[in-house]
């Protein structure tokens, strides 16, 4: 049996454990701190009270050590390890999956699998690029990465990024297995079919947008890291007239949200659109209405909402500092990479994008690399790694 551990199903992680189970046939027990991504808590950062629609618990069996509903943590830095060793323990499991070392709760996952004499598995969203760190940090991160990678028989690496990493950090290749981060296609698939342009002039129709506009999309939680300030700026730093015939779908909450509401406004008036939070169920409407995707994070280790942009064939700008760049975006291909934290940089990026818009060989290209990161890539991977450690 495999025993998955996180702090609280995770809306892009449950699909695999799922199929993991159903499709490769190894039983999956994952064991939860806390279920406040289901039952619905304040999320921090989105600032508004989140519960994923999404079906996140069938397919395996899921255990909780503490729920919102009895005094469980209702977000991943309230949730507490108590009890998990125990209840490792009491499983037996041949393989236990570790996904991260940070926060706390994944070192003790890490210590229960000793305990319980289980091979260990890691899958980490890792990367050395993501962030800024002094030589003095890195140095202590390494040292403290080495040490507990000795724990590990088998390394899961979700992209370029993260096999770069567990390379460095001393991990051989052959006990490297490729498990994509992926999403739930099945969310999407009303919105890719047949009914697919008449929701799309729907929601553009919604938003008071022409048939001959262009809609970047920006998609995620509204505070500094993810760029959203510089993203203004940049649009303010097009032509007026591209602008002119440019509209700006911002979906997601956070402390930002004002503040951008007012300077969008300034640079495009009623074409910058403000849409909120949306659940799993509803975000492909959006996407279905947009012709560009936008990412100008500052540090993000993946940044799976490109992943759901290509699904939709929708070429996207991200920056040299979010994860997924390397593996998802082609430059002229795919979309555009800009260097972080530059204003011009992500202007001239945005232009580069623009000319790409509308065709359909561009599409297709976003759509295959998305397929290449799928559910089944990734279950795949882990499936490879329980067996090379439990025949």
């Amino acid at each position: 049996m495999l025993c998955v551990i996180e702090t609280h199903p995770i809306q892009y992680h449950a699909p695999v454990w799922r199929a993991v189970q159903q499709e490769h046939g190894i039983p999956v027990t994952a064991i939860y701190g806390s279920d406040f991504s289901v039952a619905g808590a304040i999320d921090p950062e989105f600032k508004t009270k989140v519960a994923w629609d999404a079906d996140l618990l069938s397919g395996y069996e899921a255990r909780f050590l503490a729920r919102v509903a009895s005094g469980g943590g209702q977000n991943t830095s309230e949730v507490r390890a108590c009890g998990l060793i125990q209840t490792i323990r009491a499983l037996r499991p041949a393989v236990v999956l570790v996904n991260g070392y940070s926060p706390a709760f994944h070192q003790v996952a890490t210590l229960g699998g000793l305990c319980s004499r289980a091979s260990l598995l890691f899958r980490g969203e890792v990367n050395d690029e993501a962030g800024s760190r002094s030589g003095f940090k890195r140095f202590v991160r390494a040292l403290c990465v080495r040490a507990l990678y000795r724990a590990f028989a088998r390394f899961l690496y979700v992209g370029t990024r993260a096999k770069e990493h567990y390379l460095r950090h001393g991990v051989s290749a052959e006990r490297l297995h490729f498990s994509p981060y992926a999403v739930d296609v099945d969310c999407h698939l009303k919105y890719l079919g047949a009914e697919r342009a008449a929701i799309r002039d729907r929601v553009r129709s919604e938003l008071g947008v022409g048939t001959r506009d262009t809609v970047i999309l920006f998609a995620g939680k509204l505070y500094e890291a993810k760029g959203p300030l510089i993203l203004i700026e940049a649009l303010r730093r097009l032509d007026p007239a591209r602008l002119s015939g440019l509209h700006l779908v911002v979906m997601g909450d956070g402390e930002l949200r004002a503040q951008l509401e007012s300077q969008a406004g300034e640079v495009l008036g009623r074409r910058a659109h403000f849409v909120g939070f949306q659940n799993q169920s509803s975000i492909g409407r959006y996407f279905c209405a947009a012709d560009c995707f936008v990412l100008p994070s500052f540090s993000e280790t993946w940044g799976l909402v490109v992943n759901e942009a290509l699904v939709h064939g929708l070429p996207c700008v991200v920056t040299d500092r979010v994860g997924c760049g390397p593996d998802l975006v082609m430059p002229g291909v795919t979309g555009q990479i800009c260097p972080a934290r530059s204003t011009s940089g992500l202007a001239d990026a945005l232009r580069r994008c623009l000319t790409m818009v509308g065709q359909a060989a561009v599409a297709s290209a976003c759509r295959q690399k998305a397929a290449e990161f799928s559910i089944g890539a990734a279950a795949r991977g882990v499936a490879e790694a329980y067996r090379a450690l439990h025949r």
